[in-house]
């Protein structure tokens, strides 16, 4: 048992750490957010990384939509709302270790806790999906990737749509733990009766 309440206060511990980093990010997006929309100073053009290849692609060619501040307004706002679903699951997480570093792994709380990040993590996940296809294709249309990229050395250019479900197969593994800790505490409950 003491092993187990060790190793949830260090896990207690980092989950904390990455709660303010997390924050700290989410601040610094929004002090960009701001700055973007009163400044109109961090705009500058589109870069397309392609692994070992990145294209500068010129202001010529981008809608004025795309290389003004609306697309990095967007990736902004996006990114403090995946932060702030992260902040969420880390403070499920610290709930849940939190009864783990006292010597008390089957409460009731933590398998309603680890329904709760199931819950976000499918939600999430699938939001994450959408955004991703639709983000994919709002480039796509707008820089006009198969008109800047053919010519007699590329014969075709195939922009792929995928949707992974990864996310959906961990959330069930998550409501399953869920439910292993709710017998967990049913059995506790009825040792602790018995004594």
């Amino acid at each position: 048992m003491k092993k187990i309440e060790k190793i949830s206060n260090v896990i207690f511990v980092i989950l904390r750490a990455l709660q303010v980093v997390s924050v700290v990010i989410a601040i610094l997006c929004a002090v960009m957010l701001i700055v973007e929309m009163f400044t109109h100073s961090l705009s500058t053009g589109v870069s397309i990384d392609l692994g070992y290849v990145t294209l500068d692609v010129a202001d010529g060619i981008i809608p004025a939509m795309l290389n003004s501040q609306m697309f990095l307004v967007f990736v902004l706002i996006m990114s403090i709302v995946v932060l702030g679903v992260v902040f969420m699951v880390l403070q499920l997480l610290c709930k849940i270790f939190d009864p783990m570093r006292q010597g008390r792994p089957f409460e009731k709380s933590v398998s309603s806790n680890l329904k709760k990040i199931a819950l976000l993590v499918l939600c999430g996940g699938t939001v994450c999906e959408i955004l991703k296809n639709i983000l994919i294709t709002y480039l796509t249309e707008s820089l006009n990737i198969t008109e800047i990229l053919s010519n007699e050395y590329i014969v075709n250019v195939n922009v792929d749509m995928n949707f992974n479900v990864v996310y959906i197969v961990f959330a069930i593994l998550l409501w399953l733990i869920a439910l292993v800790f709710e017998y967990g505490a049913l059995l506790q409950q009825e040792s602790d009766e018995t004594l």
